[in-house]
């Protein structure tokens, strides 16, 4: 069903995205082994110090070539036809097999790979491919469950340990009348979106086809899938991958899930923008996760909520407000971010839910964000004032404290 068309001129051709590269080619980062917390900072101002520098894998993301290899595939000429054009079967068999022996990668060669069912990861199971730019999972599950708050995950990590996802992209496919369709993209009809009475209309619910040429709506009903569920996880990590417009959500990290990094990720897109949890870039309930060198863009919200607790969000790439939606457990941690919020944003760069969904958790701190807001400009400028959330908006922390050696997550090389 085609909706109302926007006048604007399409470009020839999406924006060009530059993809994540792995990692461990650039010598020890964050998230890495052998990072330990720094004695000289502590400050007794500040009592989450210990706990931030322990958020994220113990022991830190293992060397590429730390884990063996179990099993190397190539993208199928054509998919056998007992799997009707879906990778998803051998994938998983191949992630089935590696875990009975204890555990290994699964290396999806450079190319295309098509999943049309759910995939689910075993612990000790990591599913890489030959890097963000290289190695491409389309996903064309369909789900509509029993309402837009019933979602269903492509690749999950649920009730494991020590698994992860690494140097590969996953994007969502859909197609219309035969041809690819992509999701209501802001940028493509920016100065129409940037218009205070039509920015609205960039976040919503199953009407959400882009239909190039001509820049019409296409009423869409099943798309309620999530790129990745990491759910009653413990030691996990998606690291060096990209994962565009989503059918819901890009990530969501469980409030059962614990010391889980998120590193080197881009998540930019997705086709449900609209109301009861669609649209987040991430969505983390977890606790001790660490989010490090992540691009987040193009989405409703990045979430921080239902009992998330003592994550840090350090040196990421926003692009859209950082959200503590409904009940956190506070002592989360936002430092030294790029957060630009461009004009067709709904939110503010930090923002919570209505009154309904409860307050922010108590000890939510941000120190030395670049924030731009919209047309406001740069705002929380000062780098040595520690910000707290408030009623509305951050307010500085009660007494003024700097931390001691002007980082509050503190961590060195051990």
């Amino acid at each position: 069903m085609l909706g109302t068309a926007l006048h604007r001129p399409l470009p020839a051709s999406a924006v060009a995205m530059e993809l994540p590269t792995c990692p461990a080619a650039a010598g020890p980062v964050l998230g890495d082994p052998g990072w330990t917390f720094d004695d000289d900072a502590d400050d007794s101002h500040f009592p989450a110090m210990r706990h931030w520098a322990a958020a994220g894998v113990r022991g830190g993301i293992p060397p590429r070539a730390a884990i063996p290899v179990r099993e190397r595939l190539t993208p199928a000429v054509a998919a056998p036809a007992s799997c009707a054009g879906d990778d998803g079967p051998r994938i998983q068999a191949a992630v089935d097999a590696a875990s009975l022996v204890g555990g290994g990668v699964v290396w999806l060669a450079a190319g295309t790979y098509r999943l049309a069912s759910a995939l689910a990861l075993c612990s000790g199971v990591v599913l890489r491919g030959d890097g963000a730019g290289a190695t491409t999972v389309e996903i064309s599950m369909r789900f509509r469950g029993a309402s837009a708050a019933v979602k269903t995950p492509a690749v999950s990590m649920v009730g494991v340990s020590r698994a992860g996802l690494e140097d590969l992209t996953l994007v969502y496919v859909v197609t219309h009348n035969g041809r690819r369709v992509l999701p209501l993209d802001t940028d493509w009809a920016f100065d129409y979106f940037s218009k205070y009475e039509t920015r609205g209309q960039a976040f919503k619910n199953e009407r959400l086809y882009y239909d190039r040429p001509g820049f019409a709506y296409v009423a869409a009903t099943d798309l309620y899938v999530d790129s990745v569920w990491i759910k009653d996880a413990v030691d996990c990590w998606v690291d060096g991958c990209a994962v565009l417009d989503a059918g819901s959500n890009g990530v969501i990290i469980g409030r059962d899930s614990r010391h889980i990094t998120l590193r080197g990720n881009t998540v930019r897109g997705s086709f449900q923008k609209g109301p009861n949890g669609n649209g987040y870039g991430i969505n983390c309930a977890g606790r001790s996760v660490l989010a490090v060198r992540n691009s987040v863009s193009h989405v409703r919200h990045w979430a921080v909520q239902c009992g998330a607790a003592r994550c840090v969000i350090v040196d990421n790439t926003i692009g859209v407000d950082l959200n503590f939606h409904q009940r956190d457990d506070g002592d989360n941690l936002i430092e030294r971010n790029r957060i630009h919020i461009p004009t067709w944003h709904l939110w503010r760069a930090f923002q919570r839910g209505a009154a309904f969904h409860g307050d922010p958790g108590k000890g939510n701190l941000f120190f030395r964000n670049d924030v731009v807001q919209r047309r406001d400009g740069p705002l929380y400028e000062d780098a040595g004032t520690v910000w707290t959330m408030g009623t509305a908006e951050p307010a500085p922390v009660e007494g003024g404290h700097c931390p001691r050696k002007g980082a509050l997550y503190a961590v060195k090389r051990r």
